[in-house]
């Protein structure tokens, strides 16, 4: 699906470094549902930077929250997470 770029995630965007400015963003990028991503075989996430601190601490908490679309990810057996020390620094362990 192709959708229009809003200002906040174009900043976003800059934040983590991907662009120089907000005018070096495209007007337009392509996505993905989470049901469509679902649908592979296997599902790998590369999840940099501090600004994903607290989507990594959503995702990983124990149970499924529709509130956090990405924590459906852990109910495919394939996916695999990948974080540095930055986007897994607000991770809590649950007993």
């Amino acid at each position: 699906m192709i959708v229009n770029l809003n200002e906040t995630c174009k900043q976003q965007q800059v934040n983590e470094g991907w662009f120089a400015t907000i005018n070096d963003l495209p007007k337009q990028a392509i996505t993905m549902t989470v049901k469509q991503i679902l649908k592979s075989r296997h599902i790998v996430s590369v999840v940099p930077h501090q600004a994903k601190v607290e989507a990594i601490s959503n995702t990983i908490s124990p149970e499924v929250n529709s509130n956090y679309p990405s924590t459906i990810l852990k109910t495919h057996l394939d996916w695999r997470l990948f974080l540095d020390k930055q986007s897994s620094s607000k991770i809590y362990v649950w007993s």
